[in-house]
């Protein structure tokens, strides 16, 4: 039974756990007397205690820094969290008069309510004569260092010390918050994270589609997390043995609606964890033995203090069960929910699909920052046949390094490559904010190479157009996505792909390696009989990157006429490409 399933039917109960301290841990601590209030005073006067008595003891508060070794009280005291520590020293004729905690400190920093509050008393030292405790009126003697108590708020208890002078009475006391006992029920219902409000969307509409999305699972028990980074609902989710055994005899499905939040797991204690700002990205190769990821943290972390074998993790990284050798307990599987809820196109005009009469060879829409997006950005500028959407400003400089690229590199393997990128850069910055379907009124600067603001600043939207994108996409010949992720192993894709499908537009893709390969598996044509796609198979970021810069380089160097030629030619592929999409994507 657990320590809150005890709590539940007592009220406080005795446990044991090994000792694992000396004297030496906590005898030296600075104790300084603790203070009653004059009310306490009173009332245990009146009660008939004499006014001279030494109430209370002396303490080593949890304003101090604790010591080390109470640390691994939390990895005893699992059910519980916001674990606090005072150590508490009783000296002989010190008494604690019966009474009841009130928490209210507590309460106010952790932002919590009284039924939710315990408190843990461990011994520190076993029993010596004169050495009392009293839990609702049940007077307690004869200890051994590591008996602890629990008990729950306004559980009446008392204590004191009527033993030898050299016969100090030292114990821990810890105060928690018990941790949210879930029903089945609330497993079952849908588990959407805080961030659903980002998207824009009303709450219902997400849910009702991404519940439509996974068919509610076949009725079996399942959750759904929209966020990115680790799962703070799992830190104090605990789940009665009943539901325990149902989720190991059933299965409990988890659908990552993001992609994995990854780190090198030799950045874990580092000051930046991440090095693109929730993520990370990597050099051409990562040994998968080092890759972690926040969201299968929390998984694990959760599996395990619930004691569950039998959880499956639906995420949209490619190939994922491969790249995340450390998380074998988990069953890891390619599963895109992301792309199965999401209605890509509001407004689908077959007109405008069909349109040849192109003014423009390329399109390059982009939102967030990232060095992938702007390296395509300023490709694309340069030929000066792009539509392009970019709102960001930067400096060469604070552009020449990440983790997966080198401008310097890249200027030695490929210059006039690098050369395009640093003209183009002038063409964006001299030109910024180019907007589509938004209407930025001033850039965002990125003026640092670990850059926070790699969204744009929304308050300089002026208006936002989506039937724009509709229009400009009637104008173009083919699109340059830039997909989120770029310099990781795992490839995934999203509703950006699926946009040139749905406008009978082909697609050169910036993403991880196997992009295209994964888009294939999932029915999906490419255009390798028109360009060169090998970029899809090169592992070394930038070298990929100068592949992609290859490709539109041929289609910048065609005429126009040979552009409309070459999509007339591809119409099965764009043809089938807009089948398969529509029949993937939910209708509204």
């Amino acid at each position: 039974m657990s320590q809150l399933e005890h709590l539940r039917n007592l009220r406080w109960y005795k446990g044991h756990l090994e000792k694992f301290w000396t004297s030496e841990d906590f005898v030296n601590l600075e104790y300084v007397k603790q203070d009653v209030t004059d009310h306490e005073k009173e009332q245990w006067i009146r009660a008939g205690y004499d006014p001279n008595t030494s109430f209370t003891g002396t303490c080593y508060s949890n304003k101090n820094q604790p010591p080390a070794f109470v640390e691994k009280f939390k990895e005893h005291f699992t059910d519980f969290t916001n674990l606090t520590f005072t150590f508490y020293k009783m000296q002989t004729q010190d008494i604690m008069p019966e009474h009841t905690d009130h928490f209210n400190t507590y309460k106010r920093i952790f932002n919590v309510e009284s039924e939710d509050v315990v408190r843990i008393l461990v011994m520190l030292e076993d029993w010596k004569p004169g050495h009392y405790l009293e839990i609702s009126s049940i007077g307690i003697v004869n200890w051994v260092a590591g008996d602890y108590f629990i008990w729950e708020n306004e559980v009446t208890h008392a204590a004191s010390n009527i033993g030898k002078m050299s016969d100090p009475r030292y114990s821990l006391q810890i105060t928690a918050t018990k941790k949210k006992q879930e029903t089945t029920d609330k497993l079952y219902s849908f588990n959407i994270s805080d961030d659903i409000e980002s998207t824009g969307l009303p709450e219902k509409y997400v849910v009702d589609r991404l519940r439509r999305s996974i068919n509610n699972n076949d009725g079996k028990p399942y959750q759904i997390y929209t966020g990115n980074n680790n799962i703070k609902a799992y830190e104090n989710m605990l789940f009665t043995d009943e539901t325990k055994n149902k989720l190991n005899e059933q299965g409990l499905s988890i659908y990552l609606y993001e992609p994995l939040c990854s780190y090198n797991k030799t950045s874990i204690n580092k000051p930046i964890k991440h090095s693109e700002r929730f993520y990370s990205e990597f050099h051409e190769y990562v040994d998968p033995a080092d890759l972690r990821s926040d969201e299968l943290d929390s998984i694990v972390e959760f599996k395990n203090k619930n004691n569950l074998n039998n959880i499956t993790v639906h995420t949209c990284d490619y190939d994922v069960k491969k790249y995340y050798p450390h998380y074998r307990d988990l069953n890891l599987i390619t599963d895109d929910i992301f792309l199965k809820a999401e209605h890509v196109i509001p407004i689908m005009d077959t007109e405008y699909s069909n349109h040849r009469d192109f003014t423009n060879k390329f399109l390059c829409m982009n939102y967030r920052y990232t060095y992938h997006r702007h390296f395509l950005s300023c490709y694309a500028a340069q030929t000066e046949d792009a539509i392009i959407s970019w709102i960001f400003k930067s400096e060469l400089e604070h552009i020449m390094q990440s983790p997966w690229h080198d401008l310097n590199r890249i200027e030695q393997k490929d210059i006039d490559a690098y050369n395009k990128i640093k003209y183009g850069l002038n063409i964006l910055n001299n030109n910024v904010p180019l907007n589509i379907d938004f209407d930025f009124s001033e850039p965002t600067v990125i003026n640092h190479f670990y850059h926070k603001n790699v969204f744009p600043d929304n308050k300089n939207i002026v208006n936002h157009d989506i039937f724009q994108i509709i229009k400009t996409y009637r104008k173009i010949f083919c699109e340059i996505v830039g997909e989120t992720r770029f310099g990781q192993p795992t490839a995934n894709y999203s509703e950006k792909v699926y946009r040139p499908m749905f406008y009978l537009r082909p697609f050169i893709v910036g993403a991880p390696p196997y992009t295209l390969q994964y888009i294939r598996e999932q029915g999906f044509k490419t255009f390798n009989d028109f360009w060169d796609e090998s970029y899809d198979t090169t592992l070394c970021h930038e070298d990929r990157l100068l592949k992609i810069f290859k490709v539109i380089d041929k289609i910048n160097n065609m005429s126009m006429e040979e552009c409309v030629q070459m999509h007339k030619d591809m119409m099965p592929i764009l043809q089938y490409n807009q089948s398969m999409v529509q029949k993937k994507t939910l209708p509204v």
